[in-house]
């Protein structure tokens, strides 16, 4: 069968661009048995715009659409699906998280049929039941209406214990010279040809405002050593890449596996520089060592805030002592860290957030960001919030990181804008932060273009951000 892959855009730009993973796995799996697939990836809305995606669909004659779909892309997707719908003979899919935590939308006009979870060994089922003509009740991880026109979900499919077995994902045709990380890195971003690379799947921990456990469960699985070796390779032979992001929630758990892929790309002398994320508590000096041989340059910690209160709730519990010299550590090294840390949970205060600043003020990192929560459906978050009458922005469309959609018992929308505004101050423009960056620089002068290029791309993203949020939607969804 012929099958187009989609990633919608979401509301809020976000100029950091990868590749749709989900998908290229996806498109990959289904070419191995014997289907054509063509993927888009819609950067934002004018790349490709709707009747661009429609004119590649009419020449491409897909007889199944996907569409891969966090909450903020959802409705952007259903309106591509229905205008497709409408022009095309197809039937269409959705999957990825949102469609995962909330079947049911496969009541609405333009979706045939949602997967939840996986979706390799779905996909195929599904194809094979479309192409034969039967029915799909034996099909496990997905929902559809039945018979009697009633939401039917299915059992939940089994998680996929080999990932080895998997073929590498499917980038043809992707643009992948839009892709990149915006960080200070010894590759300038327009040197960068970045690639992404998925070495496991899940997350054995399970924090509130989280929805990957909803859509994983909570089952770590990872691909062995020589796998991701030999895929780095594939992306360095085919697509030139220099600079590999890996996109795992939880990366280092296994160090020995870690440790093992740092000493192959040192001994193949692999020119490929890496980042991914990591926990401050899975970090420390000998590790650190491995890491930097084997070619990591870039470490971003998820460390949501520094609060007892707020770690107690939201279910991660690192000591801030630790994260401070972890941080310090890794810094001495030369490796470039990013920070991220999340506002506007239902208990925070004036002053829980004035403690967040002074605290993000001492970090010794490279970059921060400051998420506001949202409510994703599954998680705890959702549930705990969702009949409280704090979220006052009901358009999915928004419920991003990026713009509050629900405020605290103390702080409404304005306010919490205006602490985010507040908490980069203390640390850009701490004169340690100053100097810090300066020492960099002077050690490596190559880091002098990135650090500018970084500064540029920065103010423009933010313009483009802020800018979309205060002119409202970019679109009406159907």
């Amino acid at each position: 069968m012929r099958i187009l892959l989609i990633e919608p855009d979401s509301q809020i730009r976000n100029r950091t661009f990868l590749e749709p993973l989900g998908l290229c796995s996806l498109a990959a799996y289904a070419e191995k048995a014997g289907h054509q697939v063509k993927i888009i990836h819609q950067l934002n809305f004018q790349e490709p715009s709707s009747l661009e995606i429609l004119n590649l669909a009419r020449d491409f004659q897909p007889e199944v659409v996907g569409f891969s779909c966090l909450t903020e892309n959802y409705k952007n997707g259903l309106r591509i699906a229905r205008l497709l719908k409408s022009e095309l003979d197809i039937r269409t899919i959705f999957g990825g998280v949102h469609a995962t935590a909330v079947p049911e939308i496969v009541q609405e006009k333009g979706i045939d049929l949602v997967v939840r979870g996986e979706g390799e060994l779905t996909l195929l089922e599904i194809l094979a039941s479309w192409e034969s003509e039967k029915e799909l009740d034996d099909i496990k991880g997905i929902a559809f209406l039945n018979r009697n026109h009633q939401v039917q979900v299915n059992p939940p499919r089994e998680r996929i214990t080999d990932l080895d077995a998997l073929p590498f994902p499917q980038r043809d045709g992707l643009p992948l010279r839009r892709y990149n990380l915006q960080i200070f890195l010894d590759l300038p971003i327009s040197r960068q040809k970045a690639c992404s690379i998925c070495s496991s799947r899940g997350c054995p921990f399970n924090c509130s405002f989280c929805n990957s456990p909803s859509h994983w469960g909570r089952r770590w699985i990872a691909r062995s050593a020589a796998s991701i070796i030999a895929e780095i390779e594939y992306v360095q032979e085919k697509y030139q890449a220099n600079l590999i992001f890996f996109r795992d929630e939880e990366p280092t758990l296994n160090r020995p596996r870690i440790q093992e892929i740092c000493e192959e790309i040192a001994r193949r002398d692999l020119k490929i520089q890496w980042g991914s994320f990591a926990r401050v508590d899975s970090i420390d000096e000998s590790f650190l060592k491995v890491l930097k041989s084997g070619g990591c340059r870039f470490l971003s910690f998820g460390i949501e805030t520094n609060l007892p209160e707020s770690q107690e709730r939201i279910g991660k519990k690192i000591n801030p002592s630790e994260i401070l010299q972890t941080l310090k550590t890794v810094s001495a090294h030369g490796i470039t860290t990013q920070c991220h840390f999340v506002i506007g949970f239902p208990w925070e205060t004036r002053d829980s957030l004035s403690q967040e600043m002074k605290f993000i003020s001492r970090l010794d990192a490279d970059f921060i960001n400051i998420h506001f929560a949202a409510p994703y459906p599954g998680t705890d978050l959702f549930e705990q919030v969702k009949d409280s009458g704090l979220l006052f922005d009901h358009d999915t469309n928004r419920w991003t990181h990026s713009v509050p959609v629900m405020r605290t018992y103390q702080l409404d929308q304005k306010e919490l804008l205006a602490f985010h505004r507040k908490m980069f101050f203390p640390f850009y423009f701490n004169p340690r932060y100053f100097f810090r960056t300066l020492k960099k620089i002077l050690n490596n002068p190559f880091l002098l273009r990135s650090y500018i290029e970084f500064i540029f791309f920065a103010v423009k993203s933010t313009r483009e951000r802020f800018g979309s949020s205060r002119s409202g939607l970019r679109y009406k969804a159907e």
